[in-house]
């Protein structure tokens, strides 16, 4: 059995001749590039929307973390001025604790 051997395009097809020279562009190519530059101009509009919408979010995001902190801050301050306010006064003229009811509800 004969090796198989690689040959030239020509000695594969005789008739073939090796194209030389510029590309010739047809009027099909023409669409097809001018489909894909749409599609492609279409797809980095969509791309430039979302990263709008994606820092928009990200800044709402960041100023809720801001609001949300101020809040705990002044949760976290309540407590200790509840305790200034409910603490027994010292003296004569202090009025009695109030004592809760404690009983049940049947």
């Amino acid at each position: 059995m004969p090796a198989f051997t690689l040959g030239t395009a020509s000695q594969a097809l005789p008739d073939a001749t090796p194209q030389r020279g510029p590309i010739e562009h047809d009027a099909t190519t023409d669409m097809l590039v001018a489909e894909l530059r749409q599609v492609i101009a279409e797809l980095r509009r969509g791309r430039d929307d979302l990263r709008q919408e994606r820092d928009h979010w990200r800044a709402a995001h960041e100023r809720e973390q801001v609001a949300h902190a101020a809040t705990q801050r002044l949760l976290l301050l309540r407590p200790a001025m509840a305790e200034a306010r409910d603490a027994p006064a010292t003296g004569e003229d202090a009025p009695a604790p109030e004592t809760p009811l404690k009983f049940w509800c049947w």
